[in-house]
This record gives structure tokens, C-alpha cells and sequence, in this order.
């Protein structure tokens, strides 16, 4: 079982489920935040997918003062925002019980891959 870490690892999330299934376990479940590529999951050939749900969920980021939001917004970025991009991410901060807000929400998956008998 994995929940939303796979894609913290080196090989990131298809790498390590490759390498889940190496290991030719029973079952195999996944939740995950989907993101672009997710599509391409590796099924192998001796699995079966039993399950495939999704979910919409709240993802929100709330924050101290308005140098964590920047900071952290350059982190996920990569590098230092533009000024237009910090013009953006103000514009959908709003300020409420003592946290600066951006409200956001996910989709998850939910994923339960078993392994075939004959295998």
C-alpha cells in the first residue's frame, strides 16, 4: 500500500511502482494525487486492476505572512517568481483566522491492482 509518497522517491511515483511490482506481491494499492502522466501507470501483464475511484478534495495552503507564501511558491517553482507571477499569487491569497489562505482542492486516485492466479 501506497498513499500519496511515491512520487517523493528518486524514481518518482511510475519508477517505484515498477518497483512495487518487481517484487510480484498480491496486491497492489495506490492513492495518489493525480497529476500529468498518471495515466501511464505500469500495469504488468500477471495484474489485474480491480479498482479505479477518484475523489475530489480540498488542498489548501495556508501560510504565516506573506513571505512563506512566496517562498514557497518559488520552491515549487523552481527558481525566483516573475513579477506577474507574484502579481497572480497575491491576487488569490485571501486573509482569514490569522493565516493568509489559497484556497485549491485535488483530485485523488484510488487504485487496487491484483495479482492473477496463475501467476
Amino acid at each position: 500500500m501506497a498513499c500519496n509518497s511515491l512520487h517523493l522517491t528518486k524514481t518518482g511515483l511510475v519508477g517505484a511502482l515498477c518497483g512495487i511490482f518487481r517484487f510480484n506481491p498480491r496486491w497492489v494499492f495506490l492513492v495518489s494525487e493525480l497529476y500529468p502522466g498518471i495515466e501511464a501507470l505500469p500495469v504488468r501483464e500477471n495484474y489485474t486492476l480491480q479498482s479505479a475511484q477518484y475523489y475530489e478534495v480540498e488542498s489548501s495552503f495556508a501560510y504565516h505572512h506573506m513571505g512563506e507564501v512566496l517562498d514557497h511558491w518559488a520552491y515549487k517553482k523552481g527558481g525566483s517568481l516573475a513579477a506577474q507571477e507574484v502579481r497572480d499569487i497575491t491576487s488569490i491569497i485571501k486573509y482569514h483566522d490569522d493565516h493568509y489562505w489559497i484556497k485549491d482542492s485535488a483530485t485523488v486516485g484510488m487504485f487496487w491492482w491484483e495479482r492473477n492466479n496463475d501467476h
